[in-house]
C-alpha cells in the first residue's frame, strides 16, 4: 500500500467511532492535520500546537494493520493532550492505562503498541 495522508485520516475516522475512542471526546477527523513522512527513525507521532497533528512514516508503515496500530497509538497521545492529562514521560502511567484499554478493545498486542 502506498500510504497517503487520506489513508491516515480514514483510519482515524474509523477508529474514532470505536470503543474506547468513542468515549474520549476526541476531535473530528476534519479537525486534525494528517501527514505522511518518509523517515525510517519512527513509526508515527502526534503533537499539539493550535491544533492536533498526526504524522505516520511511510518508511515504517506499508500495511493496513500497521497503520491501524500506529494511528491508535497516536490517538492515545491525542486523547491525553486533548483532555489535558499531563505526564512527565510520553509513555507514563496514564498512557499505559489508556493503551491497555485500546489494546484490549481492538485485540492489539500491548508489547508492540
Amino acid at each position: 500500500m502506498k500510504l497517503t495522508a487520506e489513508h491516515v485520516k480514514a483510519m482515524y475516522g474509523c477508529l474514532v467511532d470505536l470503543p474506547p475512542f468513542n468515549k474520549w471526546n476526541l476531535p473530528d477527523k476534519h479537525d486534525v492535520d494528517f501527514r505522511v513522512l518518509k523517515t525510517p527513525r519512527w513509526h508515527a507521532d502526534h503533537w499539539k500546537d493550535s491544533g492536533h497533528h498526526i504524522r505516520v512514516s511511510s518508511a515504517r508503515c506499508s500495511h493496513a494493520f500497521t497503520l491501524l496500530r500506529d494511528v491508535a497509538h497516536e490517538m492515545v497521545h491525542l486523547h491525553l493532550k486533548h483532555n489535558k492529562i499531563h505526564e512527565r514521560h510520553d509513555h507514563g502511567i496514564a498512557f499505559r492505562t489508556a493503551a491497555s484499554l485500546v489494546c484490549r478493545e481492538l485485540g492489539l498486542d500491548p508489547l508492540e503498541f
